[in-house]
């Protein structure tokens, strides 16, 4: 079996929307960023405690107290993913006996890392999910998300159904499932939702929009199509349809009249952003290639800014007391942020010390796309809020 499924889970809201996608990604390596590796950890120290208190695989608190040791050694480990990690543990806790409590057998068991496949609605499918709890009619998958670049919700999460797809597949024979929750466990955004859905109306959608995006995603057909899913893409620098779809508004430049017109102006708003993010995608690329010996016609690799840096702090330190300065006027101190000191004290702790000395200031009016959950503000609350407007966002 290969380490990586085409049409895996993680990627599903890709070939769902873009079946072509999956064939072309395969002509480009395998992407991964500090950011990814900071997650892995903390999956990895958010699975080994999980094992530890659910007494699966036998582990002695010795051998708990080691393997904790060796991930808190690695260089991407820092004191704030305790908290982050333990959190994740708690709530998978507090789900377990949410549903062992439904049950009038007292009867559910947590699984961690579990291998599911869904073949049979995706060709050669199968994934991997943090956690699943299985009990007589219900199951409960929950995904652990550390970073904190976008926020995602459990709301038809293609990734969170496929997965709930697989653990069904694995189990529905066994036990009468009639329902399934999915929640999203994001706690450096402060995102811990959950979202249901019956067994029926899942296996309608993997009968369906499932197996007909998956089955021309696995043949490499359909149309390509631009959207929120190009983000994490390996071809989206070089997408010969992102290109276009964004390249056709330079036509404005050529409309009459001269000044564009109120039903012109929403669709270059819209698309601003996501202009901005194309640009860095293919400047990212074309770095990429340029540093591994690659030309560009109009384009020369050259050193960046130069920036100062002490060779030696201590000695910097030393020298500087030595002639008579007060370290107080070489060091600065600050308070520490209200999201830094959180993961300092833990929320509970900072809510018990410091709750009442924490507001929230109205934010500026921002322009949104209408799908945004945020209610819109009325002209009253435009004028409180005061009046600067910040960009799309």
């Amino acid at each position: 079996m290969p380490k990586h499924a085409l049409l895996s889970a993680s990627s599903a809201e890709r070939w769902i929307n873009c079946p072509p996608s999956a064939r072309l990604e395969e002509k480009f390596p395998d992407k991964t960023s500090i950011y990814a590796e900071e997650g892995s950890l903390a999956h990895a120290m958010g699975d080994l405690i999980n094992r530890y208190n659910f007494k699966i695989g036998s582990i002695s608190g010795g051998e708990f107290i080691s393997q904790m040791e060796k991930l808190k050694a690695q260089e991407l480990y820092k004191k704030e993913m305790d908290n982050f990690v333990e959190g994740y543990c708690n709530y998978v806790f507090e789900e377990y006996c949410r549903v062992l409590n439904w049950q009038e057998n007292n009867w559910a068991v947590a699984m961690f890392e579990e291998a599911v496949d869904f073949s049979e609605y995706v060709p050669d499918g199968f994934g991997t999910v943090d956690c699943a709890i299985v009990s007589n009619d219900v199951i409960e998958v929950i995904d652990f998300k550390y970073g904190k670049g976008v926020l995602i919700p459990p709301e038809n999460n293609k990734q969170m159904m496929l997965y709930a797809l697989g653990v069904y597949l694995n189990y529905g024979l066994i036990y009468d499932i009639k329902k399934i929750g999915m929640s999203i466990y994001q706690p450096r955004l402060g995102n811990i939702s959950r979202w249901g859905v019956g067994v029926n109306g899942l296996i309608e959608w993997a009968k369906t929009e499932l197996a007909t995006k998956a089955k021309l995603a696995f043949e490499g057909a359909g149309e390509f199509k631009v959207g929120g899913h190009c983000k994490f893409c390996k071809a989206n620098a070089v997408c010969r349809a992102r290109a276009e779809h964004y390249l056709k508004f330079l036509g404005y430049g050529h409309k009459k009249p001269n000044t564009l017109t109120d039903s012109e102006l929403p669709d270059i708003l819209a698309a601003s952003c996501s202009l901005k993010d194309w640009a860095e995608d293919v400047a990212g690329y074309m770095l990429g290639q340029a540093v591994g010996g690659k030309k560009y016609n109009g384009f020369k690799l050259v050193e960046g800014k130069r920036t100062r840096r002490y060779t030696d702090e201590r000695e910097v330190e030393k020298l500087l007391k030595n002639a008579n300065y007060d370290a107080d006027s070489f060091y600065s101190k600050k308070l520490l942020g209200i999201t830094a000191m959180e993961a300092l004290l833990t929320k509970k702790v900072f809510n018990e010390l410091l709750g009442g000395l924490v507001y929230k200031a109205p934010g500026k009016p921002t322009l949104v796309p209408e799908p945004d959950k945020r209610p819109g503000l009325s002209s009253a609350a435009i004028d409180f809020a005061g009046t600067g407007v910040d960009g799309f966002v």
